[in-house]
């Protein structure tokens, strides 16, 4: 598996499991407080509407109360001839406006005085007390409403006695309009997808609001099961498939007495659909999943980019590590990336330059190897004879009759014994090793000394020597006689590179760490294609040359720790530039 892919993997496994995690532990905790505010809510509703309830009924029985204690109520003992007492029930009736149906006096069963006038002297069926509420030494009865009748109302009635003897007078009846109640629960669950129903002592039926209130099913509904545990309020989840609903959460609250009204046994429910009381948990999670799918995507994105920029790098590298030939491909360049991709490609290409420059100077060491077998060979088969040959000449040139002829055939056999002792004496000189003796010297005054005895050799050719040395002194620690041999090598063959009529200038100058001299000539130059193998042994560019010259310049360059630049002089031809530090303290190992 490609190193890519390995930290695509890991990169995405990583977002994408942290991304569930998170997303799976913000919706359960989430879902848990939402779940429990609802709950609340819920309850919370069902207790403050209770409390309304409680609040409407005691009013009821409070003014029920109130008017059986008033004077003109002592009509009922000449049963209201003067109608007064029905003026007053109608006067009552319409101040509520709406609250009560009808208000009537009764007295042995017989209507006395109503808010209806069409009421009075008809005979009062007696209604079966439904509850009775005890108020200050009397009662009030409570007769059930019916929740089917087509004007379902609660009717409340209290004894009327005499305010002297005690007598029972009668009872006042009071038919509150159940409508109300009906009102206060519609208004409770409005603009919202609840419900609420009330019930009596025994669990059953006694209101709704609009949503359930027209069921067919609703005065069957066994609620007992509904409401759990015996406390004041609470909540449960419920099966709603009785009401045709599917799972409800249903709050309760039990009626507990308001203002010294005991008790009333009747509890009310607050129901809501589990669907819409979760709906805010459900579009919760609906956003979580979103989130989460944004958020893999984008891994996904970061995942292949960043894999890419980590991984393109290294694969780079390691295709250009395995196509590399070291023989005919340059060294590669900088492959982009992070900053340790960097320093790798940096690090393999410094590799690849020293194994280039470790293999050019085993080749160089070979050939130098070879030069020093072929001296040795040289200085013992071709010195000894070559000696002779030109002792001999010598002697022969004495003894002979001072011809023309003759004298120059010697003179060049002379010449020849010279010029090859020279080419043997140069690969002694490039394959013997030798020590350095370094002293503090003046490099101007080395190469001044140089370049004025070469003077001749310029003259021979008809070319210009001429040495610029700088306005200081330049002093450095060298080996005289290896500047000189270095100076000489490079001067000789930039004369004999030279055309004619041209030019060679050796200059010097120097900074406060390094000393420089540039040897330049008008000559050919050289190509660029050729200066990475000039110095090695047995290249030459001049006919006849061994290529031996360059090669011990380069080695003196070495010995002094400096460095060799071959370049285009402003001359025209070539130019060699070697720098040398000051001090053997700054010499560079």
């Amino acid at each position: 598996m490609s190193i890519r892919r390995i930290l695509m993997i890991a990169f995405l496994l990583f977002s994408v499991i942290t991304a569930a995690l998170v997303s799976t532990l913000t919706y359960y905790r989430a879902r848990g407080a939402l779940h429990n505010e609802i709950r609340l809510s819920v309850q919370a509703q069902a207790l403050n509407v209770t409390e309304q309830i409680e609040s409407v009924i005691f009013e009821r029985v409070e003014n029920l109360f109130g008017w059986s204690r008033l004077d003109v109520m002592q009509d009922l003992k000449i049963e209201d001839v003067d109608k007064r007492l029905a003026t007053f029930l109608r006067d009552i009736k319409l101040s509520y406006a709406g609250i009560y149906q009808n208000l009537l006096c009764v007295r042995d069963g017989r209507v006395v005085a109503a808010s209806d006038a069409g009421l009075i002297n008809q005979r009062w069926p007696v209604e079966p007390a439904w509850m009775r509420i005890p108020m200050q030494n009397a009662e009030v009865a409570v007769a059930r409403p019916r929740p089917d009748a087509e004007v379902p109302v609660l009717t409340l009635s209290t004894t009327v006695s005499d305010h002297f003897s005690q007598y029972r007078l009668g009872e006042i009846h009071a038919r509150f309009a159940w409508k109300e109640i009906y009102n206060l629960l519609d208004h409770a669950v409005a603009h919202s997808e609840r419900y609420a129903v009330l019930l009596d002592q025994e669990h059953h039926f006694l209101a709704a609001s609009a949503g359930l209130r027209k069921h067919p099913d609703l005065m069957t509904v066994n609620f007992a099961s509904w409401v759990t545990g015996d406390g004041r309020y609470g909540v449960s989840t419920i099966d709603g498939q009785p009401l045709g609903l599917s799972k409800l959460l249903v709050g309760f609250a039990r009626t507990t007495g308001y203002k010294g009204l005991p008790a009333l046994g009747w509890t009310l429910l607050i129901i809501t659909p589990q669907r819409i009381a979760l709906a805010p948990i459900a579009q919760m999670l609906h956003t979580l999943i979103a989130l989460f799918l944004f958020t893999a995507l984008l891994a996904i994105v970061l995942a292949i980019y960043l894999s890419g920029q980590i991984a393109t790098p290294i694969q780079r590298l390691t295709a250009a590590t395995s196509k590399f030939d070291i023989e005919r491909d340059p060294a590669p360049s900088a492959i982009g990336g992070g900053r340790e991709v960097g320093e790798l490609s940096a690090a393999f290409t410094r590799l690849v330059e020293g194994l280039k420059q470790s293999r050019h100077d085993l080749i160089r060491v070979s050939k130098l190897a070879a030069v020093g077998e072929m001296a040795a060979v040289l200085a013992h088969e071709v010195r000894n004879p070559l000696g002779i040959l030109r002792s001999s000449t010598e002697l022969l040139k004495r003894q002979l009759a001072p011809n023309a002829r003759s004298h120059e055939m010697l003179d060049f056999m002379l010449s020849e014994c010279d010029r090859i002792n020279g080419l043997v004496s140069d690969l002694l000189n490039s394959a013997r090793p030798r020590m350095s003796s370094f002293e503090y010297a003046d490099l101007d005054v080395i190469v001044r000394q140089l370049i004025e005895s070469l003077q001749s050799k310029g003259r021979e050719k008809n070319v210009v020597i001429e040495f610029i040395a700088s306005a200081e002194s330049q002093f450095l620690d060298c080996d005289r006689n290896q500047l000189i041999q270095l100076t000489l090598n490079l001067a000789i063959n930039a004369i004999q590179m030279t055309p004619a009529g041209g030019q060679v200038v050796v200059r010097s100058w120097g900074t406060d760490s390094a000393v420089y001299l540039e040897v330049a000539d008008s000559g050919p130059g050289i190509a660029m294609s050729e200066r990475s193998h000039v110095l090695d042994p047995f290249v030459s560019q001049r006919p006849g040359g061994i290529g031996l010259g360059l090669t011990v310049v380069q080695d003196i360059v070495r010995r002094h720790r400096g460095e060799l630049t071959i370049g285009d002089s402003t001359l025209g031809g070539a130019s060699f530039i070697s720098r040398f530090p000051r001090r053997r303290s700054e010499f560079i190992e």
